[in-house]
Parts: structure tokens; C-alpha cells; sequence
């Protein structure tokens, strides 16, 4: 796979740190491994509908003003809202891309995310990623 765009199965960027990869892609029914940054896909995502990621992101904090940790609207069209965990240079930055298909759920001290019959533990605080899946939302009733 040369190029990835994040779509409407796209739930989640995770780091590979695997030998040759750097980005493991969570889709709804399969998972890719990727060569590129997940700062990259959605780089490239950004360009597909016509914008780009620092233009997004800029107009997200002047409507918003969430200027660290700023969900990205990678996808305007269809409404598809990139998310981080961290500090998107992080190296633990995972993207959880909301979509229809996102799901999450709390467990004790510890927010999962649901897909491929797979659950996978986000590794931020319940807080950092409540807060970050409220701004997305709030992002994304912006679009509407």
C-alpha cells in the first residue's frame, strides 16, 4: 500500500513501532500496515478534499480555540473528524478517527476502543481522551 486515505471505515492511526513501519491502520473490518507517519496519512487526507492539514488545523483553533491537541476535520464532506491523544509529534499519538463506525468503551481506569471484533486500550487518561472525543464532536456539529 503506497498511499492511504483515511474513509468512512477508518477508525483509528495507531504507531506500528514495528521494523519498517510506522503506522498501523485500524479499519472497521481489516488493519494495514503503513510506511508512512500517521501525521502523514492525514496530511494526505487533507489534500484529497482539497485543503491541507495546517490549513485545517489553523481554522480549527481561530473557531475553537483548542490549540493544543486540535482535532482535525480531514474530511469535510463526509464529516470525518481525526482526533489525537497526544501531541500529534508525540510518539504515542494515536488518531481516533471519528466516523459512524467509532466505537468506544470505558473499562475500569481505561478507554477502549472497539473494531475488527478487536478491543484496543488507548494509551491516554479517561480524561485527555473524553475531552478529546468532546472536542471532536464539537468540531464536527461545526461542520453541519
Amino acid at each position: 500500500m503506497t498511499k492511504y486515505t483515511i474513509n468512512q471505515k477508518t477508525t483509528a492511526l495507531i504507531p506500528a513501532k514495528q521494523i519498517g513501519y510506522e503506522t498501523l491502520i485500524i479499519e472497521q473490518q481489516e488493519t494495514y500496515l503503513h510506511k508512512e507517519p500517521a501525521l502523514n496519512i492525514i496530511e494526505t487526507t487533507c489534500k484529497e478534499d482539497w485543503s491541507s492539514y495546517n490549513t485545517r488545523r489553523n481554522i480549527t483553533i481561530e473557531k475553537t480555540g483548542y490549540i493544543q491537541k486540535t482535532p482535525i476535520p480531514v474530511n469535510i464532506n463526509q464529516r470525518i473528524i481525526a482526533v489525537p491523544t497526544h501531541s500529534p509529534n508525540h510518539i504515542d499519538c494515536i488518531w481516533i478517527i471519528l466516523n459512524k463506525h467509532t466505537k468506544l468503551n470505558k473499562n475500569g481506569n481505561h478507554i477502549e476502543l472497539i473494531t475488527n471484533n478487536e478491543t484496543i486500550t488507548l494509551n491516554a487518561s479517561i480524561h485527555t481522551i473524553e475531552n478529546q472525543i468532546r472536542r471532536g464532536i464539537y468540531v464536527h456539529n461545526l461542520l453541519i
